[in-house]
């Protein structure tokens, strides 16, 4: 039984400091703060918030995030290359100053600006493990620094967006709200007034439409949507929309009205988050990373639009080397847009793809959906590497070499008369392997590596964020003594992605962790016994526990097993999911 939902009161800038964060998950774009115009769209875009057929303001109350003391808010990111952790001091103009590093060692850690969750009238820093799973409270000490960390918990992992920095239950203290995977359940967590948390509670979701659970990316505080009680909850699903839920009570969510915006690209914005009032307008503002040219944006709250979406001047360095204090939802594998990985497959000899929707445990019940491709010799994961926000393949000619983007549109409708194709380049026949699908150098954009052929060199061609890559750079020879190259994304939570491949001289799986710079260190042996397995294929997150696992077929029968990740580059022992897969070729 809950207990009683506190009053309806109207939210003050006091009861509502830090009142915004967002959620976590696997590093990927971050930011920081730049000066430059956003290429490739309109310069000045607008949000507006319908309700029904009436086009209104969003108000919003003006959560603060002052880390400092100086009445301004401010903004954490992690900086990808080295995981140091930065403070950027708002200037109070939707400005930033240059990052100052507060600490290392945060790569392998989901951060969240929360708010004062210990009572003592200074904002603090929510990092949640991304190998253990243990959420901490780290307290601000009213400079900018942080004090000695407080455990709030473990099997943190299982959650995906959460917020805190609202007293929703009306009790003095600072509360958390959580999407709980799998199942997509928001559940209300009572804040205690000591950094820690109470026991969930069970939330009635007056309205809310199941597809918003769905795909939920997002979630943060921004304050009363009437202007009366509050605070309430703004969530970012992955198709870009952003949808208000007025809080009658703790456990009572209203759908107030959903924020759309044009032109059909809103999906290309990660990682937003609630930044408290940065125009110093009386009005909660939130930021985001443009996935397609990596810079920081603001949604500054407009009097007439809602928010309008301009690029942040001034600060250090570009934004997509840094990670936010929000999640940004790993959309590697996931065509499907519903908040797990999956799989394509083409059976030998023929020229459609068959669509295999991850259910987290497994595939879907329903017979997989056959997609046309056309005759390709090489059909590669690659995720959202053209900047749109969808997951999309790389595909190579038979024959000619030619290597290109295949575009997801948000479906498994992977048609090349739909989408337009991102012509990579020619000449790719030379190579033996081509992986894709992450971000090896730091700098926000997905890479690819390969492997050529007739030297076994492995090469890294660093994307330029839209589908193309840069010059390639050397990262390896004696590859053509591997087999089973693949990229798998950050294993160990270091904040750096990795590649796994199998040895052909002792048939044992080797994990080759990346630097964050695109170069690898040196191979460590995770298991053995790999002779009678092939088809390797990363999945990322397939059992939603937080952690990258892998699938590979066996050999002898086809049948397929997965391998979860245990977050620190090795696997648990094999699960099966499926039979008869000899019958495949391509499996990505």
């Amino acid at each position: 039984m809950h207990p009683p939902p506190g009053r309806r009161r109207r939210l003050t800038a006091a009861a509502a400091a830090g009142a915004a964060a967002a959620l976590l998950t696997a590093p990927a774009a971050g930011a920081a703060t730049v000066a430059s115009e956003p290429t490739g769209g309109p310069d000045r875009a607008s949000f507006a918030v319908v309700d029904g057929s009436d086009s209104r303001s969003l108000p919003a109350a003006a959560n603060a995030y002052d880390y400092d003391g100086d009445r301004l808010q401010d903004l954490y990111t992690v900086r990808k290359s080295d995981g140091a952790l930065l403070f950027h001091a708002g200037n109070g103009d939707g400005t930033f100053a240059a990052a100052v590093a507060k600490g290392t060692g945060w790569g392998g850690f989901d951060v969240v600006m929360a708010g004062d969750l210990t009572g003592d009238g200074v904002p603090d820093l929510l990092g949640r493990d991304a190998r253990t799973g243990t959420l901490f409270t780290y307290p601000g000490n009213g400079s900018g620094g942080l004090g000695a960390r407080i455990s709030a918990g473990t099997g943190w992992n299982a959650l995906g967006a959460f917020t805190s920095g609202g007293d929703f239950d009306d009790d003095g203290d600072l509360d958390l709200y959580a999407v709980r995977r799998p199942g997509d359940v928001l559940r209300f967590y009572p804040g205690n007034g000591d950094g820690t948390f109470a026991a969930p509670w069970g939330v009635d979701l007056n309205q809310v439409p199941d597809q918003v659970w769905d795909e939920a990316a997002a979630l943060g505080t921004i304050g009363s949507v009437t202007g009366e009680g509050g605070p309430d909850l703004l969530l970012y699903t992955s198709d870009g929309g952003l949808h208000l839920l007025r809080t009658e009570s703790s456990t009572i969510l209203d759908y107030e009205h959903s924020v759309s915006r044009e032109p059909q690209d809103r999906q290309r914005f990660r990682q937003i988050t609630s930044v408290g009032d940065q125009t110093s307008d009386g009005a909660a503002d939130l930021v985001a990373t443009d996935s397609r040219t990596g810079e920081l944006v603001m949604f500054a709250s407009d009097p007439v639009y809602g928010f309008t979406i301009e690029p942040v001047a001034g600060g250090a360095g570009e934004a997509g080397s840094y990670r936010l204090p929000a999640t940004d939802l790993d959309r590697t594998y996931d065509y499907d847009l519903t908040g797990t990985a999956d799989i394509m497959a083409r059976r030998t000899g023929g020229t459609d793809m068959a669509f295999y929707p991850g259910t987290g445990t497994g595939f879907g019940p329903s017979a997989p959906l056959n997609i046309y491709f056309g005759w390709e010799d090489l059909i590669e994961s690659a995720g959202d590497i053209d900047g749109d926000g969808y997951a999309d393949l790389l595909a190579r000619s038979t024959g000619t070499g030619e290597l290109k983007v295949l575009p997801g549109i948000g479906s498994p409708g992977y048609l090349e008369l739909q989408s337009p194709v991102v012509q990579v380049g020619t000449g790719w026949h030379r190579m033996s392997a081509i992986v894709s699908g992450h971000d090896h150098d730091g700098d926000g954009a997905i890479d690819i590596v390969a492997r050529e052929a007739s030297t076994g060199v492995l090469w890294l061609y660093p994307g330029d964020g839209d589908g193309t890559v840069g010059t390639r750079v050397k990262i390896g020879t004696g590859w053509n003594g591997m087999r089973e190259i693949t990229a798998a994304g950050d294993l160990d939570h270091d904040g750096h992605a990795d590649v796994l491949a199998v040895r052909n001289s002792d048939e044992c799986l080797y994990l080759y962790r990346g630097n964050g710079d695109g170069t690898l260190r040196s191979a460590v042996r995770v298991g053995c016994g790999w002779a009678g397995l092939d088809a390797l294929t990363a999945t990322g997150d397939f059992g939603n526990d937080g952690h990258g696992d892998l699938l590979a077929r066996r050999t002898s029968d086809g049948g397929l097993f997965l391998y979860r990740g245990d977050g620190t580059g090795g696997f648990t022992a094999a699960v099966p999911v499926g039979t008869g897969w000899n019958a495949m070729d391509l499996i990505v």
